[in-house]
């Protein structure tokens, strides 16, 4: 999934699919970032995600994604296509110096704790 980012907050449209229906059951949710080719910094998000069902919200993040993606057109998010927002209780950021770093720093974050 593609995260769309704004200054409100993380969302995305899920197709139907096994992940639409976790995240309607419990919400649960954990994000991480691909590994860049030359380092191990790695990013990670968990939370719970809700569903978003408000029409004007719903059609301003729709509008949203698909301008981003304006240089590779893709159509509006269908109707089945759910709205969640990503609701974050903690977060990690790692940084490295490159492949194989004995000592990678770790920063996490949770509300709270600035």
């Amino acid at each position: 999934m593609c995260p769309i980012l704004r200054s409100d907050g993380i969302f995305a449209f899920i197709i139907p699919s096994p992940k639409q229906r976790d995240l309607r059951r419990d919400g649960r949710y954990a994000l991480h970032s691909f590994p860049c080719p030359d380092n191990e910094d790695a990013f990670f998000l968990a939370g719970t995600a809700r569903r978003i069902e408000e029409d004007p919200v719903r059609a301003a993040i729709a509008s949203q994604f698909v301008e981003e993606r304006s240089r590779f057109p893709v159509a509006s998010p269908d109707d089945d296509h759910t709205l969640f927002e990503f609701l974050i209780e903690t977060c990690l950021l790692t940084r490295t110096a490159g492949h194989g770093d004995p000592s990678p720093v770790h920063v996490v974050w949770t509300p709270g704790n600035g």
